[in-house]
């Protein structure tokens, strides 16, 4: 009996200080009813085993504000004044079989979450992120989805309707490329075409087909097209770049150069979103690496590069290892932003005044396969 009256004893003492201590204050826990205010970087997390979203930093800090939920294999497009956020996604009621529906979401960015969404024909793009599979119309009327089942086909979002207005068939075309200005846009096509669209009659009719403005079996073009001013500026897997204007609605070449000629090392262009342009800067900016070959158009960069389309001439070079996407922001003093291997997305500022160098200002990890991101005001 004498061991657990010593026990008790020793149990009591021990005890009764932690008895004596004050209660703990209470907390109060609340949700914020909008972020905070200021320029935003979005990334879309694809997750090939579940939901993907749309993570949202604050582009000065690289500090969470807060993610945007989809579904798998999704697409993201913010619009220009980072108010309104869409993801294109699947939803799969089994995942790996059964039954699946193609949704486009419609987020208000300031409250991050989901204003209304539009059902979309189950034929969307089951892709990889790629900037040129959702796109929006210069008027903000539509927006724009490729679908591949595997026919080529761009279904057409009435967004004040908010309902499907058509499914546009673009056999052998692939990517979305709008118009500077109304409701129009291009198509890329495997012969080396482009096709434009424009609205007539609440249809979407073809205006025009371009003549060939590159050989896909000697040099193919990346899908990412950049908008720089009247022209888009594509990147070819040898490193040129092909203007196109669109100006009249009806596509025609402004001409080719290369970046590589005269550069010894083999260097070409390679990643995911690998091209951005800075009409602040006017600069053109694009990821490479060296000693290209046969399928290393998704190499992630070695150098950044930066572009005078005017002059079209190779004006800067840096390091920049190991980064397979990024995006430059807008202003006088832009800031460039970009997904390393080793999912994290790193924030750079740009100096250009004798050459082109990076300065790191800021880092945050990343989940899933982060391949493509936005910056906003």
């Amino acid at each position: 009996m004498i061991r657990p009256i010593v026990g008790i004893a020793l149990f009591a003492a021990f005890a009764t200080p932690a008895w004596a201590q004050d209660p703990l204050p209470e907390e109060e826990f609340i949700v914020k009813q909008a972020i905070d205010p200021g320029p935003n970087l979005f990334v879309y997390q694809e997750s090939l085993d579940g939901p993907g979203t749309i993570v949202v930093f604050g582009a000065d800090t690289l500090s969470m504000k807060g993610t945007m939920t989809s579904g798998a294999f999704g697409q993201m497009l913010v619009e220009p004044t980072g108010k309104t956020a869409f993801a294109q996604s699947t939803f799969m009621k089994r995942y790996a079989y059964g039954a699946m529906e193609h949704v486009l979401q419609i987020y208000d960015v300031a409250t991050l979450t989901p204003k209304s969404e539009v059902i979309l024909p189950p034929k969307a793009a089951m892709a990889l992120s790629y900037v040129n599979l959702l796109q929006h119309s210069a008027d903000g009327k539509y927006v724009f989805v490729q679908n591949a089942t595997p026919a080529s086909s761009i279904t057409i979002v009435d967004l004040s309707a908010g309902t499907v207005l058509e499914e546009l068939p673009t056999p052998g075309c692939w990517g979305i490329y709008p118009a500077a200005t109304g409701a129009g846009f291009m198509t890329m096509c495997g012969d080396g075409s482009l096709m434009s669209y424009a609205p007539k009659d609440g249809k979407f009719v073809e205006v025009a087909t371009t003549p060939a403005i590159f050989d896909p079996d000697v040099d193919a073009l990346f899908t990412t097209g950049m908008r720089v001013g009247g022209d888009y500026a594509f990147i070819s897997f040898k490193g040129d770049v092909s203007l196109v204007s669109d100006a009249d609605g009806v596509p025609k070449s402004s001409g080719v150069f290369s970046m590589v000629d005269g550069v010894e090392g083999g260097w070409a262009p390679g990643g995911y979103q690998m091209v951005a342009y800075s009409p602040d800067l006017k600069l053109l900016f694009v990821l490479m690496h060296s000693k290209s070959y046969e399928g290393s158009h998704k190499n992630p960069a070695e150098e950044l590069w930066a572009v005078d389309v005017a002059t079209k001439k190779v004006v800067g070079r840096t390091p920049f290892a190991g980064f397979w996407s990024f995006t430059v922001s807008s202003g006088a003093k832009p800031a460039l932003f970009g997904i390393s291997l080793e999912m994290k997305v790193v924030r750079f500022d740009i100096d250009v005044s004798s050459g082109l160098s990076l300065t790191q200002t800021g880092e945050a990890g990343l989940t899933g396969y982060p391949f493509l991101l936005a910056a906003t005001p």
